[in-house]
């Protein structure tokens, strides 16, 4: 099997748009807080539609190749990553045209980010994307999602692998 490699990149708000949105502090003066005690920035306010439940899930990540062979999405949910300890890469690749599942995550279009303790990430529903890639042993993170999202689910190998490089 032939190997695509991909270039982790920072997280930014412009970059990540095509998969949803940076969680945390962003490079703008924050919403409100008051000097010297708290600075605040407002988040998506998109999370969750009227009367949806959500989980709040922990999740670890255990250092391994920097290597995709496959993904997964979810097709009708969003899904938060907020990160507790470690830093790590996050690959994610375009919501498919069409949502079938049939349909598969192409090897090209995947993109790899590095999350810090500083970021999370949101990702839009039919995101693909795997398991975040520590850069150390281990990397902690609380997961924000619909309580349905598991219903949802959709797992597809990679018709090329993916290295990411750093």
């Amino acid at each position: 099997m032939s190997t695509v490699r991909i270039k982790v990149q920072p997280l930014t708000a412009e970059a990540f748009a095509p998969f949803g949105s940076p969680l945390g502090p962003t490079s703008t003066p924050a919403d409100f807080g008051e000097p010297g005690a708290y600075d605040h920035w407002y988040g998506p306010r998109h999370v969750a539609e009227a009367g949806e439940q959500l989980t709040l899930d922990y999740y670890i990540a255990y250092r391994r190749p920097f290597l995709v062979s496959s993904m997964h999405r979810h097709t009708r949910s969003l899904e938060g990553f907020v990160p507790l300890r470690g830093s790590s890469i996050f690959a994610v690749c375009p919501a498919s045209e069409g949502g079938g599942l049939e349909v598969r995550p192409e090897p090209q279009l995947v993109q790899a980010f590095l999350v810090g303790q500083d970021r999370g990430v949101l990702l839009n529903p039919g995101v693909w994307h795997v398991a975040h890639f520590p850069l150390e042993e281990a990397a902690g993170y609380l997961i924000i999602k619909s309580a349905c999202s598991g219903d949802e689910q959709d797992t597809q190998s990679l018709s090329t692998e993916v290295l990411l490089e750093l």
